[in-house]
């Protein structure tokens, strides 16, 4: 499973946190249990601002999905997926699938199938 675009840009910030530590280290300005001390502080640091900006846009992201209607799916993707192929399924019969015959669900109902 490869890392998403939020833990990725934690690991960038948090390297180049621990940079000036590592160049003052090398350069004999810090003794290795200063820059020890100083690299556990950037580590949880930048854990907890990674943490807090996850939960932040999480939060408005569901927002966002909670407060489009219903009626305003975009018609993205390939060919057939989205309100045209809804339209399509609609008139074979299939209300409320879409012309893979996966089921369309509501904002509401996909909010409690992942578990969070």
């Amino acid at each position: 499973m490869s890392p998403g675009p939020l833990r990725r840009i934690t690991a960038v910030v948090g390297l180049l946190a621990l940079a000036p530590i590592a160049a003052m280290l090398l350069t004999s300005a810090l003794t290795p249990q200063q820059a020890a001390a100083r690299a556990v502080m950037v580590v949880v640091v930048v854990l907890l601002v990674g943490n807090l900006v996850r939960i932040v846009i999480t939060s408005l992201l569901h927002r966002v999905e909670r407060d489009i209607p219903d009626g305003d799916v975009p018609a993205a993707g390939p060919a057939g997926v989205g309100r045209a192929g809804e339209r399509a399924a609609a008139a074979s019969g299939g209300v409320g699938t879409v012309e893979d015959g996966a089921p369309h669900r509501r904002a509401e109902d996909r909010a409690d199938v992942g578990g969070r």
